[in-house]
């Protein structure tokens, strides 16, 4: 008899409904948080009622929390959240996420936790963080389950495993919820006085009675998620020297993304990138067939060289972030290329633009240009004209000027003479001049008496 028959009383084709691509069957998925009417554990009918819920949930998350997600909600990514919410659900419930680095373990487990409504607790590794920020680190959280009431799920990467005693005491955690010699004295007397009251209702008395219902109640309150990569030997060494993290948990392994989440994935970060819908699309689907391939490869190359390569999820989104930051480079070149170009042909339209006015100035002072051009050439002949005029008087005054030379030479040679003769009649002028100083009133009386003045007197 088919399990099918056996456990839905349906066939298989009753069962299993197409998958809305219309390649295979669609995936069984069963929840308790999708119809708000009711909490009980049903198959979900409609995928895309899913899908919604899962998102409002994701913008519940993002406004609530001071840590942001930005999540791609694909379908085996629900697929992975509903497992480990139904772990979560589980009394007992531990899960063991196994998958390479970038797969989605962390961001699966912290909407699981918040979908759940639990609290998630995780530690913080600094640089010198030890065995002993590490004991405070699990009382904190033994105490908040087991003492305060708390369900919390404890995520634990294998990143964080600083010392492999944090492993061991971890499986101490989900073989018996203790780790051994964790407390103290008055962390125990704590523990005895928040929880008798509680032991007390459930019939305990004794200090080892309410103790072990404090660890049974860190036991049942508290969910330990693993995340793993199974990479390397670390992880089969791991499993070989603690059987509970197999024997006490659910493994959920995390299995290269499909075709489909990839397609959704770089759907959503191109979505933002401002370009044709049949480029993106184009763009989309080589981005898709590029991981596929190099997944092939991986395989060929693990077939033949006997050794491991591994392409996760990060590949796929560096991938993604490598082509948006190349095309916005690329399009602020061109951008600044454009942006050049137009530049240049403002400044040629401008320039062509002053040519044309200059060009009409131009022609507009035409009829004045040659006016002013017919003006000066009756000008300059009125100046030749004027100019052979003066040449001709220039000439005249040059005769002139020759003839007044020469007369000026004449007076010169007769001032001359006419300086020598006045040298010459000085003498006699001073002597005069002397004598007629001499000459006394007795003597000009005597001059007039003679009726005829002698040689000398005259």
């Amino acid at each position: 008899m088919c399990s099918s028959d056996l456990h839905f009383k349906r066939s298989a084709d009753q069962v299993y409904r197409p998958h809305p691509s219309g390649n295979g069957v669609q995936e069984l998925i069963f929840v308790d948080f999708v119809d708000p009417k009711t909490t009980a554990y049903q198959e979900v009918q409609e995928l895309d009622k899913l899908n919604k819920k899962m998102a409002e949930c994701l913008d519940d998350f993002n406004q609530t929390s001071k840590v942001k997600m930005d999540l791609v909600l694909f379908a085996s990514f629900i697929s992975h959240i509903c497992r480990v919410i139904r772990v979560l659900r589980l009394p007992l419930g531990n899960a063991l996420l196994v998958g390479v680095g970038g797969s989605g373990r962390k961001s699966t487990t912290i909407m699981a936790t918040f979908v759940a409504d639990y609290n998630l607790f995780q530690i913080e590794i600094t640089k010198g963080y030890g065995l002993n920020e590490w004991h405070d680190d699990m009382r904190k959280l033994l105490m908040g389950s087991g003492m305060l009431g708390k369900i919390q799920v404890f995520l634990f990467p294998d990143t964080q495993i600083q010392n492999e005693t944090f492993l061991e005491e971890v499986s101490s955690i989900l073989n018996t919820g203790e780790v051994p010699n964790l407390y103290g004295n008055e962390e125990k007397m704590e523990i005895m006085e928040k929880c008798s009251k509680a032991a007390n209702a459930a019939g305990k008395f004794t200090a080892g009675e309410v103790f072990a219902y404090y660890v049974e109640a860190c036991r049942r309150n508290t969910h330990i998620v693993l995340a793993m990569s199974p990479i390397g030997a670390a992880f089969r060494n791991r499993l070989r020297a603690f059987p509970s993290l197999v024997n006490c948990c659910t493994i959920d392994w995390f299995m290269d993304w499909p075709a489909d989440a990839l397609s959704t994935v770089a759907s959503q970060f191109l979505a933002q990138i401002e370009m044709e819908d049949k480029v993106r699309n184009s763009v989309v689907k080589v981005m898709v067939d590029c991981q596929l391939v190099v997944t092939e490869l991986t395989d060929k190359y693990r077939s033949e060289a006997k050794r491991h390569f591994y392409v996760t999820p990060s590949s796929y989104l560096e991938l993604i972030n490598s082509f948006t930051a190349m095309l916005k480079n690329q399009r602020r070149l061109v951008q600044q290329a454009k942006w050049r170009y137009d530049v240049g042909l403002e400044k040629i339209a401008d320039a062509a633009s002053q040519v044309a006015a200059l060009q009409k100035e131009l022609e507009d002072l035409q009829p004045v240009l040659e006016s002013s051009a017919k003006e000066t050439s009756e000008i300059i002949a009125r100046v030749e004209v004027e100019k052979a005029g003066a040449d001709e008087q220039q000439i005249v005054v040059e005769e002139a000027a020759k003839g007044a030379n020469a007369q000026a030479e004449e007076a010169s040679i007769i001032k001359a003479d006419c300086e020598k003769d006045l040298e010459a009649a000085m003498p006699a002028l001073e002597a005069a001049v002397e004598a007629l100083s001499k000459l006394s009133k007795a003597d000009l009386t005597e001059v007039k008496m003679m009726k005829t003045p002698s040689a000398g007197v005259l």
